[in-house]
């Protein structure tokens, strides 16, 4: 509270300040009087409508009976006739002639529903602010209003009411801004650049400083969204992935005045779900009582002839009086192995004694949540202001870990200079603190390989945490070492970030004549941020680390800063009765850049004094910094004729110093346009209104990462070595898009919002592979083309529309697919977590040659990719090439490529089919793969019949000699033995990270003082890979392995989901695939959230003081899915393609939380 009452109070003292500068004693004499009252029709009172006269430039709000008073000074009373005009969030505009006149006239509006919202005016992507109803393609503006669940950012606020606008949090942990498509990528690679959209605050461009969660949620007034190039041109070379602008509260018009407002949030956070696929069986080898395990028998000792008690070991183990632990006894089978068939001949089947432990119930806890804000808005003399302050305590659901504070002031100002001069001020300063400690090596190492039998909340014989829990000789792997409240108690590491931010921008607006405007805006964003670790003298590790155990420390001091500017001038004119001209011409210069200094050093000389000059090894300085010019000037007009034909077009030309030195500035343009059909005379139905179409082609670009075009050398002490090559002709990605939609209201009551876009990126910047000769391993290229096509559909629907009764649903879909259309560098693999994972290629077949004894190509193995047509080859046989996109198109941009274990006979070469089936030596087990188990036998003998250790030499198998068949375990396809590459697993398509559809579906139910807003959002059909699962398989801690409920029938091996060694005929087979995707690894992810649940209470005056609502509010409540991960909304940020909703590979990341907050809200 200390640090909010700070920020108010400079707040306060600024506005003080700028109010005796700025503010004139104005007389408050007036003549004439224009009062009256603004109701829906169906009578009830809307308050917050605007009403206005732009003729002399004065407007007011109505209050909360919708009520309003207009007073026009004697001096302005000229009897001139005047167009007075009222606007409402929701309700179809009015307009009223009017002549001045001195004395009290009464003007009453009624506003009927504007259910698709068409008259809402909108200023993104258009060159001047214009009704929704004559913008030539499709924009989303959500207010306040639309959003009853305030957010700590303004994006997680977006997610599920926006068709074609995709939200994740694909890491959890406090303090991280969400992950944000528009309509699908445009980048194939996107290192360095990412694939979200440019944002504007206030017209300040944020060029990636800071996080979005420093600007708070109950500060926004609108935000707008235009998802691609087709609207977002206007913005040139950085708007290929759409633009999001948004726009911060500013004072009320009207009389001079004050309006307070105050909300507190407290609450708590936790994981959704605790059951992450943690066993609870495992296969070690206890004594006859069932209650201690054997050790492992070596030279003269015998197996199991000496025992332990498991928590009993652990404690013994880390109970060393020093800075690492000892080594455990090696328990019996930790590490089973294809010798001896131990693989085959252990199951998963065993009871921990004693006690069970949940390892992520241990880590996880319900920590609080709060949020404070106190705001006042209003108008003294011309100036009107909105003043703000706020703190945020998100610790999140880690025991030890403190999350994120911050405090927040706003001071948003805008000063009425002259009658045609307006002044306005933005400006936000932010101060946070972040904890950055990552326990345990984060979930990962931890998760992987923790044993359930493990209480990481024990103490040591000395009083100290957990530090090994696991690991080699107590599990088959050195995962699950790391106990991770080690690091959270006891100081024994420190991790934190420190930052302040200043946002701010003065834009002046002058109107000298209703013909012309001109304004200009420049913006500045200024964060410094200061990261600090170490790790104190003595910390503890499992071996032996100098680096660690005498400690360490880092030091990184980041500053980034942001300028734009821009001056435009508007001229309008009236060109015949029926048609309006619209010009713009804009200037704009934009600069941002970033510096870094970084020192780390190791080994402390003297204990508990943690700064760089007390480490005595290792001690680095390095400092780097970076900066990026941009320049554009923009043309742009705008016809209207008859107020139903609306044609738009802008041309802007864009400079960077990002571009290749020899193509330093590139074009962008739209031209679009709309018809209002229902305007027209021979327009009658009485079903359809509000009915128009609107086509728009649009480009916009997407610039390089910033050391692309340059040459790249690596100093070292041996020498110098070569990087990349430089490119000085490198363009940027350009983005063509067509967009095509319609809207329009049924019944007037169901409003509709249609839209199809098709955009195609050219010049896609890859970097490619170049020739040895050159000296340089690789050199970015304009090398590709991408491509989307998009479909998008919005409902809205006020189901019932009474004065005690208002129940309003909203819905949006949407479908993106992706595809490499054009690629002029050779196909490549890539991943972001294991194996190959994506392919990049433009090839609309993808086969392999299985049958040729002389290949068509000499020395060719597979045709990858190829042609799939029928062939003869150069020995006279004719040959058919076998597909391996299982149904998919190659070029696909997302595919996931891996391995194929067998489903179903009919998948089996054709050789083998035959010999698959009931009786048969193939057979489908009962979790649907094909196995060999001998003719006359089937799946559930293995234990019956002690068939589990039965193999068919290679020489015997289908698959040839490096492929022997081992009973009852799945197989991967693979050639037939003669083939090229036979033994090696086809790589072909297994999934796509992309979904085949998206939903959102919100309700708004208010009766009387009540009120109810529940939010569900979905993502279909896409693919995951989970890779916490493979690791479970490698660490024989995965719960799908579980045997303990099976029968002797279903009851499988450790090693049916395990296989040893890297190599494709090493160990027995298995899913676990060395970390490789596979079918079985990569899930369906679909799922569907409850995003948002609110419910308020309106009290209203607690002893004739304030207007009080009270209140429960939910986030990220509940999932319903099949995955069987964490968390299906999950990925890896960065990598090549730069974002984390293609990289959806789950590798035990920080997950999702799940908040739930009283809330109290007043206004005074």
């Amino acid at each position: 509270m200390r640090n909010l009452t700070r920020a108010r109070t400079i707040a306060i003292a600024l506005l003080g300040a700028f109010l005796a500068v700025v503010t004139p004693e104005q007389a408050q004499a007036q003549n004439a009087v224009i009062t009256g009252k603004v109701t829906s029709d169906f009578g009830q009172a809307i308050a917050g409508a605007n009403v206005y006269i732009n003729d002399l430039a004065m407007s007011v709000a109505t209050d909360a009976a919708g009520a309003y008073t207009l007073n026009i000074p004697s001096a302005r009373c000229c009897g001139q006739q005047v167009n007075l005009r009222v606007r409402a969030l929701g309700y179809q505009p009015q307009i009223r002639p009017l002549r001045v006149a001195p004395g009290t006239t009464t003007i009453n509006f009624t506003l009927k529903q504007d259910v698709n919202r068409l008259d809402e005016i909108v200023v993104t992507g258009s060159i001047e602010g214009t009704e929704r109803a004559k913008v030539p393609f499709a924009i989303a503006r959500l207010t306040a209003e639309d959003m009853p669940v305030p957010a700590l950012d303004p994006l997680r606020a977006l997610t599920g009411k926006i068709p074609g606008v995709r939200i994740a949090q694909s890491d959890g942990r406090p303090g991280t801004t969400p992950e944000i498509m528009m309509r699908g990528p445009t980048s194939i690679n996107g290192e360095g650049r990412g694939q979200g959209p440019l944002i504007i605050v206030d017209g300040a461009i944020l060029n990636n400083v800071g996080s979005l969660e420093e600007l708070g949620g109950l500060d926004i007034e609108s935000v707008e969204v235009v998802k691609g190039a087709a609207g977002a041109s206007l913005y040139g070379t950085r708007a290929a992935n759409g633009v999001i602008t948004i726009k911060t509260k500013r004072g009320a018009t009207g009389q001079d005045g004050v309006k307070f407002n105050v909300r507190s949030e407290y609450g708590f956070s936790d994981v959704n779900s605790i059951e992450y696929g943690q066993p609870e069986n495992h296969h070690l080898q206890l004594d006859e009582t069932g209650k201690r395990f054997c050790v492992q028998g070596s030279g003269n000792v015998a197996n199991c002839s000496r025992t332990f008690d498991w928590m009993t070991e652990i404690v013994r183990i880390n109970s060393v009086p020093g800075d690492t632990v000892r080594a455990p006894q090696s328990v019996q089978w930790n590490a089973p192995s294809a010798g001896g068939a131990q693989l085959q001949n252990i199951y998963q089947s065993q009871i921990w004694p004693n006690r069970y432990y949940s390892t992520l119930a241990q880590m996880v806890n319900n920590n609080p949540v709060q949020l404070t804000a106190v705001d006042a808005s209003g108008r003294a003399g011309g100036v009107r202001f909105y003043v703000s302050g706020s703190a945020t305590n998100e610790e999140g659901a880690i025991k030890g870990l403190t999350g994120i504070q911050q405090q927040r002031g706003r001071v948003n100002l805008d000063y009425d200079a002259r009658s045609d001069l307006l002044i306005s001020v933005s400006s936000m300063y932010d101060h946070g603190t972040n904890d950055l400690r990552n326990p345990g090596s984060g979930f990962f190492t931890l998760l992987v390989g923790a044993p359930a039998g493990t209480d990481y909340t024990r103490k040591d014989s000395l009083g100290r945490t957990i530090l090994r829990g696991g690991g080699a000789g107590l599990r088959g792997s050195g995962n699950g070492t790391n106990g991770f409240f080690h690091n959270t108690e006891n100081d024994n590491q420190f991790a934190s970030r420190s930052s302040d931010r200043f946002l701010g921008n003065l834009s002046l607006n002058y109107f000298p004549a209703a013909w012309v405007t001109f304004d200009g805006t420049v913006a500045f964003d200024n964060r410094n941020r200061l990261d600090r670790s170490w790790f104190v003298k003595g910390y503890r590790t499992v071996g032996v680390s100098t680096a660690f155990n005498n400690g360490n420390i880092s030091m990184n001091n980041l500053r980034e800063e942001s300028f734009n500017g821009n001056l435009n001038a508007t001229f309008r004119r009236q060109l015949t009765d029926d048609l309006n001209g619209k010009m713009t011409v804009r200037a704009l210069y934009e600069q941002s850049g970033f510096r870094a200094n970084n020192s780390s050093g190791q080994i402390f000389l003297v204990k508990d004094i943690f700064t760089t000059s007390n480490a005595s090894t290792n001690k680095t300085a390095t400092s780097s910094s970076q900066t990026d010019k941009n320049n554009g000037l923009l043309i742009g007009t705008s016809l209207d004729y008859k107020d139903r034909y609306i044609f738009d077009a802008t041309f802007r030309r864009d400079g960077s110093s990002r571009f290749g030195s020899k193509n330093r500035y590139a074009s962008f343009s739209r031209v679009s346009g709309v018809w209002r059909v229902s305007e027209e005379n021979f327009w009658t139905s009485g079903m359809m209104s509000d009915f128009r179409l609107r086509a728009s082609r649009g480009t916009a670009g997407s610039t390089p990462n910033f050391a692309a075009q340059y040459e790249t050398y690596t100093v070292g002490t041996t020498g110098i070595s070569l990087g990349q090559a430089g490119n000085s002709k490198l363009r940027p990605e350009t983005t063509t898009e067509y967009e095509m939609g319609t809207d329009f209201t049924l019944f007037q009551r169901l409003g509709v919002e249609l839209t199809h876009a098709r955009s195609s990126t050219v010049d896609q910047i890859l970097e490619v592979n170049t020739p040895a000769s050159l000296g340089f391993s690789t050199q970015w290229q304009n090398a590709g083309t991408l491509a989307n096509r998009t479909w998008e559909v919005a409902l809205g629907l006020p189901v019932i529309n009474k004065q005690d009764l208002k129940w309003n649903m909203r819905g949006t879909w949407d479908h993106t697919e992706t595809y490499i259309t054009e690629l002029t560098a050779p196909d490549y693999a890539f991943s972001p977590a294991g194996g190959t994972f994506f392919r990049i290629t433009a090839a609309k077949s993808y086969c392999r040659d299985p049958f040729f004894a002389a290949p068509p190509v000499a020395g060719a193995a597979a045709r990858l990719p190829g042609s799939c047509s029928t062939y003869t080859g150069t020995d006279g046989n004719t040959y058919t090439p076998i597909s391996v996109t299982n149904g998919n198109k190659p070029d696909r941009y997302g595919n996931i490529w891996g391995r194929k274990f067998y489903r179903k006979c009919s998948e089996l070469p054709s050789s083998v089919q035959g010999s698959c089936g009931a009786g048969k030596d193939f057979v489908v087990n009962d979790q649907g793969y094909v196995v060999w188990v001998g003719a006359g036998n089937a799946s559930g003998d293995g234990i019956k019949k002690n068939l589990w250790q039965t193999v068919l030499p290679g020489a015997s198998s289908p698959w040839g000699a490096t492929v022997p068949l081992y009973w009852g375990m799945p197989i991967v396809e693979r050639p037939l033995a003669g083939q090229p590459d036979a033994g090696t697993g086809v790589q072909q398509i297994i999934g796509n990270v992309f979904p085949d559809f998206r939903f959102g579906f919100s309700n708004n139910l208010t009766y009387r003082r009540l009120n109810v807003f529940a939010l569900l959002e979905g993502t279909i059909g896409h693919e995951i890979y989970n890779r916490g699962e493979q690791w479970g398989l490698f660490d024989f801690t995965s719960a799908a392995f579980d045997q303990g409920k099976r029968t002797v029938e279903t009851a499988k091996p450790v090693g049916y989901g395990w296989r040893t060694g890297p190599s494709e005929g090493a160990g027995i087979g298995g899913f676990y695939d060395i970390l490789n995707a596979n079918n079985y690894n990569v899930e369906d992810g679909s799922f569907v959230k409850v995003r948002e649940l609110s419910v308020s209470y309106s009290v209203g005056p607690v002893k004739g003081v304030g207007n009080w609502t009270v209140g429960v509010v939910g986030r990220n409540l509940m999932t319903f899915t099949n995955y069987t991960g964490l968390d299906p909304e999950t990925g890896q940020s960065g990598s090549q393609t730069g974002s984390g909703l293609i990289n959806q590979a789950d590798n035990f990341g920080f997950p999702t939380l799940r908040t739930f907050t009283l809330s109290l809200t007043t206004r005074f």
